[in-house]
């Protein structure tokens, strides 16, 4: 199958826009990630158990921390 020119220059602007969507999910995911290690490392070095507690209550709250547990 032969693709014409302008169906040829679409399907490298659609392969671009997929590369550059690509992009910026890496760079989000890499953000998360960066932000989650500084909030583990955080978290990890609270000694005081009411600090602990106000966290995860937070957390809760906010729902990024939720009781797996529960049904």
């Amino acid at each position: 199958m032969i693709m014409s020119f302008e169906g040829y220059q679409q399907a490298l602007e659609s392969q671009k826009e997929k590369e550059d969507k690509l992009t910026v999910m890496e760079k989000q995911f890499n953000t998360m990630q960066s932000q989650l290690q500084t909030l583990i490392t955080a978290l990890g070095s609270i000694k005081d158990q009411n600090q602990v507690n106000q966290t995860a209550q937070m957390l809760y709250r906010s729902g990024i921390l939720n009781n797996s547990n529960s049904k």
